[in-house]
């Protein structure tokens, strides 16, 4: 079986060694930026409080002209919701056509009125995924791409994740965890940690962290009279974790998020094939 490569970066650090390498291993490289300076230097500052649009902007730009492949992720905080659908239009108005959308969690509180601004918002843009494809152009926006699995009930009788079964993620510390959002949780949660680069995979450890993964409806009461249970596999596991502290309770945002992407998809991609 092939593997894939994907590096995920703040976007922070480029020099020519680190290009040469991703260039030579075709790397796959996911940069978070949040949209334009007044959004993105919210949330995203250096230890020292600066600013870090302009050098993310920066290197994001030449591994593009490098023709690395390359995905914007972009974090949703409440306050910076209102503003999605404007910062998804500027990214992709600067050469970026792969844009991978996800609300912060486990640090802030969505309320009703945020979770409705951040559907719209998606819903949105949805619409100006249209609108570039019908003019001749190139975009996706996740977790509205054109394959995605949360429509048509494509995930019926589907639970749990591919951490650790498809996927893995390696920590700068060469610590091993089922995928790179459970990465940061390592901390509060050592019993993810499944394996490290020296000594491989720990058996034990992984053989509990995959009943933990793949636990069925059964496990997930919350999600047994949910009307997105077809396009839903119990919500991600470390959203669940770190914003409710059980892995079978999906937050709020995240069960809003999933029901509309449907809707979302219709806007974008109605009448073509989904692949």
């Amino acid at each position: 079986m092939d593997a894939s490569f994907v590096l995920k970066t703040n976007g922070t650090i480029l020099n020519d060694a680190i290009m040469d390498f991703i260039c030579v291993h075709q790397l796959k490289v996911v940069v978070s930026i949040d949209g334009p300076p007044n959004v993105h230097d919210r949330h995203r500052l250096t230890k020292q409080h600066c600013p870090t649009h302009s050098i993310v902007l920066r290197n994001l730009t030449a591994l593009l002209e490098h023709d690395i492949q390359c995905v914007a992720s972009v974090t949703v905080h409440p306050d910076t919701c209102a503003t999605l659908f404007d910062n998804v239009r500027k990214l992709h108005e600067i050469g970026i056509e792969h844009i991978d959308v996800g609300p912060v969690y486990g640090t802030v509180n969505w309320s009703e009125s945020d979770i409705g601004t951040l559907v719209d918002s998606l819903l949105y843009s949805g619409r100006y995924i249209r609108e570039v494809h019908s003019a001749g152009g190139r975009l996706e926006v996740g977790p509205v791409y054109h394959s995605t699995e949360h429509v048509g009930g494509v995930l019926k009788d589907s639970w749990g994740c591919h951490a650790a079964s498809t996927n893995l993620a390696f920590l700068p510390n060469g610590q091993i965890v089922g995928c790179s959002s459970l990465a940061m949780l390592t901390t509060r949660y050592p019993e993810l940690i499944i394996g490290d680069i020296v000594g491989g995979l720990y058996t034990d450890a992984l053989d509990r962290f995959l009943e933990l993964a793949q636990a069925g409806l059964h496990r997930r009461p919350n999600c047994q009279s949910c009307e997105a249970a077809p396009n839903c596999t119990g919500g991600c596991l470390a959203i669940n974790l770190s914003q409710n502290g059980t892995p079978f309770s999906p937050p709020q945002f995240y069960c809003r998020s999933i029901s509309m992407i449907p809707a979302a998809w219709r806007n974008a991609w109605d009448g073509e094939t989904q692949c």
